[in-house]
């Protein structure tokens, strides 16, 4: 919807999403690396190791769809664009630091595991959803994260197929 609206304008709705979502990023002890886009990227376990950094980036994540929705209820009431959140989530070894030249550098993460979770992100716009999990990523996060497997799918760059899973929800107990 950039291209309806002023940049001032895309500036402030990009805003109103991007700040909840640090928020919550950053409350449940994951690392904030960067807004490409329209699109923030974050990982859990470093620069100091999380074990249960899968059960914290899940929830995040269910979280930040939550906060999603609320201000696109939000900016629907006031004939704004309506807004919807994709998130893939993997969990797996990345090499984690700085990464650039001796100019300029980002502390970063790479990978494998990181380019799954991109593809899974961008798979939601096929399958209709909007939190996809790697099965690293399901099988860490434990039982209190309820799931459906959507598919197996061999993503641009990985040599074999990845199960896909839907994130439901949390478990009540």
């Amino acid at each position: 919807f950039s291209e309806t609206l002023s940049p001032k304008d895309l500036i402030a709705i990009l805003s109103a999403c991007f700040a909840p979502s640090a928020s919550i990023i950053l409350q449940s002890g994951g690392t904030l690396d960067k807004y490409i886009g329209d699109a923030v990227m974050a990982f859990w376990g470093a620069p100091l190791p999380l074990a249960d950094h899968a059960a914290r980036a899940v929830a995040a994540a269910l979280a930040m769809r939550q906060a999603t929705q609320a201000v696109s209820r939000d900016f629907a009431s006031r004939g704004l664009p309506r807004l919807a959140a994709r998130l893939g989530l993997a969990t797996g070894p990345a090499v984690v630091g700085n990464v650039g030249s001796l100019e300029r550098f980002d502390y970063t993460v790479l990978g494998d595991t990181v380019n799954l979770a991109s593809r899974l992100e961008s798979l939601n716009k096929f399958y209709g959803t909007d939190i996809l999990l790697a099965a690293s990523t399901r099988q860490a996060a434990g039982e209190a994260f309820p799931c459906r497997e959507v598919d197996a799918v061999r993503v641009k760059g990985r040599a074999g197929a990845a199960a896909v899973h839907e994130q439901i929800g949390r478990a009540h107990v």
